[in-house]
């Protein structure tokens, strides 16, 4: 998933880093009977030519089998749990591979997995660990970061600013008898009704309406032999939907424009063609907030994802990949004194600090910065510290076992110090350089109200597709003409922007 970024060091250097960094993980072999967190157990098919367990690879996944153990009442797992049918949260085949990029230097891989029906070849949809059905996961295995918190509290940052970001679950995983340690299972980005709820473009769509959504567009690093969809400045942009061997040069070409077509109008203000019509600020603004308190060094020009419905506007996130932030000293890029965007280092296309600079969407940052982080809310440091302790608490027991098997890269209370006094001086130091919101504080919302919905009907004559006579009444309840210029459905699965300078009536309504 990552790359060492090394700066100011020559070559001899470079490699010295490397090798140190890599021999400090000394693996040590340990028994491992039982734990408070979910025990994952998998356990590889057999190479039919020694009859020994096969190695996982980067590509292809092989196949394995794998058995979660979580008891319900949420008592204590033991590895001899996995003959108990009532303890195990999943119990089947599964197909297995190693992921990332720099991660896969590390002595300790983390793996890419897909659950299967038992004929080895059916992707099987289940529910692990609570979370929504899906057959793609991933098993995060914290590389590089010491604290072992930073991916897990960033997507709770994002979460409870009410966008998706991937669930997860904490546990200790064991292959082939193998302790491997502690890791997260979580939900893999793509497109899903739970996860970025929007339209799965096909081959055939190339014309519009068809050709505006969905996509799932990445600024990222090519791995695993991807080709690059387009360029922005010297940044890549990678298709994650469409798949990149399925694109048509029609979808690369329109969802480049839309990005080219956001950038050309960074600074317009105007509800014809400015910038508020082409993406959905509140997602670039909760995307900046999360990824700037954070000062995560990957952002904007690697492991950065967008996603646009159908109809829809172009949007930011889910947000992705933390283990090089909160103070970070692998890369030396996670700085408390600098907006990520605009650091000279890494920065990712200019649209990020062009939007920055246009004083009315920076005045919709600073507002929504002002409320996230007030006393109690989700961006609050006090909040973000107590989540954090909670969190260190319920692994605590794992961490010594970590620690064992594979070595320590850094002090693990060090730098969980580190990430505390981060939250607390990066607040500090955005309050101090955000900017006023003294012009946006106060938005007239629109005499609107929704009278009906009318989802998933009967199919009737003339509508053999039920979604067809799907329908969201909106009124107007005031004596006066409303202008719905700029006015839009921005929850996903409901994308609709009314027309430029369309009205609605005095206590008249419009079906969507």
């Amino acid at each position: 998933m990552k790359k060492l970024y090394f700066i100011k060091l020559n070559t001899i250097t470079k490699i010295i880093w490397l090798i140190v960094l890599i021999t400090s993980y000394s693996a040590t072999a340990q028994t491992f009977t039982d734990s408070n967190l979910p025990i994952v157990i998998i356990t590889t098919d057999n190479d039919p030519n020694t009859n020994l367990p096969l190695e996982i690879l980067d590509d292809p996944k092989i196949l394995a089998t794998m058995k979660i153990i979580k008891r319900p009442d949420g008592s204590r797992n033991y590895v001899t749990d996995q003959n108990t049918a009532s303890f195990l949260n999943y119990n089947g085949r599964i197909g297995i591979e190693i992921r990332g990029s720099s991660t896969q230097t590390l002595p300790k891989k983390q793996y890419s997995l897909t659950t299967l029906k038992a004929d080895n070849i059916s992707n099987n949809n289940v529910s692990v660990f609570g979370m929504p059905s899906e057959n793609d996961w991933i098993l995060n295995g914290l590389g590089f970061d010491p604290s072992l918190i930073r991916d897990y509290m960033a997507y709770y940052m994002s979460r409870e600013l009410g966008n998706y970001a991937s669930k997860r679950e904490f546990c200790e995983v064991v292959i082939n008898g193998n302790y491997k340690g502690l890791y997260v299972f979580q939900e893999k980005i793509k497109s899903n009704e739970n996860r970025v709820n929007v339209l799965k473009i096909e081959a055939t769509d190339n014309t519009l309406p068809n050709i505006t959504g969905g996509y799932i567009t990445k600024a990222d690093k090519t791995t695993g032999g991807d080709p690059v969809a387009f360029w922005m400045d010297e940044t890549k942009f990678v298709h994650d939907l469409p798949k990149p061997e399925n694109a048509t040069p029609e979808q690369t070409q329109y969802i480049e424009a839309e990005f080219n077509r956001m950038q050309d109008h960074a600074y317009d203000d105007d509800l014809i063609d400015g910038y508020r019509t082409i993406i959905d600020v509140p997602s670039f603004v909760d995307f900046m907030l999360v990824n700037e308190l954070c000062s995560n060094a990957d952002v904007y020009q690697s492991s950065t994802f967008f996603h646009k419905d159908r109809g829809g506007k172009l949007r930011a996130g889910p947000v992705w990949d933390f283990n090089q932030s909160f103070g970070s000293t692998f890369t030396n890029s996670s700085h408390v004194d600098q907006w990520q965007f605009n650091n000279g280092n890494r920065i990712g296309p200019p649209f990020w600090s062009y939007l920055f600079d246009n004083s009315d969407f920076r005045c919709v940052l600073a507002k929504r910065w002002n409320e996230v982080k007030a006393l109690g809310k989700p961006l609050n440091k006090d909040v973000l510290i107590a989540y954090l302790d909670n969190a260190l608490s319920y692994i605590s027991e794992a961490i010594p076992r970590e620690s064992q098997r594979w070595g320590a890269i850094n002090d693990h209370a060090t730098d969980v110090n580190r990430v505390r006094n981060f939250i607390v001086n990066r607040t500090t130091w955005i309050n101090n350089n955000i900017g006023s919101f003294a012009n946006c504080a106060n938005v007239l919302l629109p005499p609107l109200v929704i009278t009906k919905i009318n989802y998933n009907p009967k199919t009737s004559t003339g509508f053999p597709v039920s979604n067809d006579l799907e329908f969201v009444a909106l009124q107007n309840i005031s004596d006066r003409s409303v202008n719905l210029s700029g006015v839009y459905f921005r929850q996903l699965g409901l994308t609709f922007q009314f027309p430029y300078n369309s009205h609605l009536l005095e206590q008249t309504k419009r079906f969507i």
